[in-house]
């Protein structure tokens, strides 16, 4: 009995100790596997020698070494852009290209890791098609715009489509006036994305009948399970084609310029603009004049830019954030003009002394949080202000910046200096916004003199960090289609009619719930909503019909923004 008695003890203790070394030896090869990935995710940056490709016929891989090239920034400067396409004006004149000969060069400015450049000359005047073959995905096909006109005898292209990582066939199709049609087949395999996992989103198609738009849908910023950013473009079956490298941040939107470009955010402190070519032909840098940028910027009728700001001065002397406007000069880059919300809105920065708590500025005074920015009639702005959850618009922004009007809410402003007075008239009994995102400036032919629309992403959140003790009782109390404060998110339009002093909720329909960043945008008659959080681009009939989602597959935080662009006159043409 005794002997039994020791022995389960014996026993029990080896189990025991077994178990124990067990365990660490486990927690050790977890850690070590847990430090090691984390190291890696850590350690990520683009890798410029994948960038490039000579995986296909023909396909030529430009000579970067005398650049010294050894991070992206290096890459984007107008210095470094201008010797590479020395580089490539040389290659271009070192013999004649034909359609059967073509100068084929992968991504030479090093801005769409998929992007291959082409250059031929014809005899007879041609207009250029294309189609991309890929197995396992939906073919792609496109019209290319060419600056000297439908029909011409010089051709040079970025051509956007090819699928990362895999054997692309590339067919060119060059066509005269007469009709006549020539071809030429092209191989071309890109190296993997470096950003993100899949090349292909997944598709959820709906019973409607009724088209998707055209164009590519532009993925702001995916804050995918890396630490290097890039904005894609996803063609209509979610298939990404295009990878265009960001120094960080996010893109916060795509602006066409009459001359063909468009810019981009880079990350930031710098703004971009990049040709049809994949060129960087003008980079502003922000930050050497004491604003970093944030989420959104719009350009004048002159091409002059606005975009929303911080002053690093006043963010490290008193650590506010994301509550600066400043106007760029297109040609020179320079900031001309800048004010401060502070100064417009004194006496909420009186009252509203909470930390920021939930987003990237925690710890830090962020008392409106500006995320949109429409330019009106060159002198006036409407900015969505999501800690107030208040939309804002401003005259004389270039001469004496003074408040106009508020949407929100009136218990927002209660007992806020006398800012009620700023507050629209709600025509209606609904959910009025809360935490919005992308609010859009939309006129109409048919509306009176003094209306016009607002839509949005309505977040429906019920977030404020700045006044901790704010009360939402008010907001509860209301419903839209149903839905309840902070439960779903909306898509939103208002008829604002300045004359009567009023907004009213025109339309209305639940999307996919996101807290934070998202975006809507009519366009050709449908709707593309993002929703951030769900990594979810969307896109409805204009009655709210839901057409098709793509969700991205792979981990990622939340997407900050899709907006979708036809590219006409910059990639492509229109007929």
């Amino acid at each position: 009995m005794n002997l039994k008695k020791y022995g389960l003890i014996l026993l029990s203790l080896i189990l025991l100790i077994g178990g124990v070394c067990g365990y660490i030896v486990f927690q050790k090869n977890k850690s070590t596997d847990t430090s090691a990935k984390t190291k890696q995710i850590q350690a990520k940056a683009w890798d410029l020698d994948k960038l490039v490709s000579d995986q296909g016929r023909d396909v030529l891989k430009l000579d970067y070494s005398k650049l010294h090239l050894s991070k992206l920034s290096q890459v984007y400067t107008t210095d470094v852009q201008n010797q590479i396409s020395a580089q490539l004006a040389t290659l271009k004149n070192k013999r004649k290209y034909s359609l059967t000969k073509p100068l084929l060069v992968s991504n030479p400015y090093l801005t769409n890791t998929t992007g291959l450049y082409i250059y031929f000359e014809t005899d007879k005047a041609v207009k250029v098609n294309y189609t991309v073959e890929a197995k396992g995905y939906q073919d792609y096909s496109a019209k290319l715009y060419n600056p000297q006109g439908t029909y011409a005898k010089k051709h040079e292209y970025q051509l956007i489509g090819a699928v990362a990582g895999v054997k692309n066939k590339i067919t060119i199709t060059t066509t005269d006036k007469q009709g006549k049609q020539t071809k030429k087949v092209l191989t071309y395999k890109p190296n993997k994305l470096q950003s993100v996992a899949s090349n292909q989103y997944e598709v959820s198609k709906a019973s409607s009948k009724q088209k998707l738009s055209s164009g590519l849908y532009v993925v702001i910023g995916l804050q995918a399970a890396t630490n290097i950013r890039a904005s894609y473009y996803v063609d209509n079956s979610g298939v990404i084609r295009a990878e265009i490298p960001l120094l960080g941040y996010n893109s916060m939107r795509f602006i066409m310029t009459a001359k063909h470009e468009f810019y981009l955010g880079l990350d930031s402190q710098k703004i971009g603009k990049l040709n049809r070519l994949g060129k960087l032909t003008q980079i502003i840098d922000c930050k050497s004049q004491g604003y970093k940028l944030h989420h959104d910027f719009a350009t004048d009728s002159k091409g002059d830019i606005w975009a929303l700001a911080t002053s690093t001065k006043k963010e490290k002397e008193s650590q506010y954030v994301e509550d600066y406007l400043i106007k760029i000069d297109h040609q020179t880059g320079k900031v001309t003009k800048a004010f401060d919300m502070q100064d417009l809105l004194p006496e909420l920065y009186k009252q509203a002394k909470g930390i920021e708590k939930h987003s990237n500025n925690i710890g830090l005074r962020d008392v409106v949080h500006l995320n949109t920015i429409q330019i009106v009639n060159d002198d006036q702005v409407i900015v969505s202000s999501r800690e107030t959850s208040t939309i804002i618009k401003l005259s004389q922004i270039n001469t004496n910046p003074k408040l106009t009007y508020f949407i929100a809410n009136q218990s927002i402003w209660e007992k806020i200096g006398d800012y009620s007075k700023y507050l629209l008239t709600k025509k209606g009994n609904f959910l009025d916004q809360t935490g919005q995102h992308s609010v859009t400036y939309q006129t109409d032919s048919k509306l009176k003199d003094g209306q016009y629309y607002l839509y949005m992403f309505d977040n429906n959140s019920a977030l404020m960090d700045s006044r901790p003790d704010f009360s939402w009782k008010a907001l509860k109390s209301l419903a839209t289609n149903g839905v309840k404060l902070a439960t779903k998110s909306m898509y939103y339009k208002y008829l604002v009619d300045e004359k009567q002093g009023t907004y009213e909720l025109v339309d209305a329909f639940t999307v996919p719930s996101s807290t934070y960043v998202s975006s809507v945008q009519n366009y050709q008659g449908n709707i593309v909503v993002a929703s951030g959080g769900k990594n979810m681009i969307l896109e409805y009939s204009k009655d709210g019909k839901l057409l098709q989602s793509l969700t991205y597959p792979a981990k990622s935080s939340l997407t900050y923004r899709t907006f979708k662009y036809d590219f006409t006159d910059i990639y492509f043409r229109s007929e």
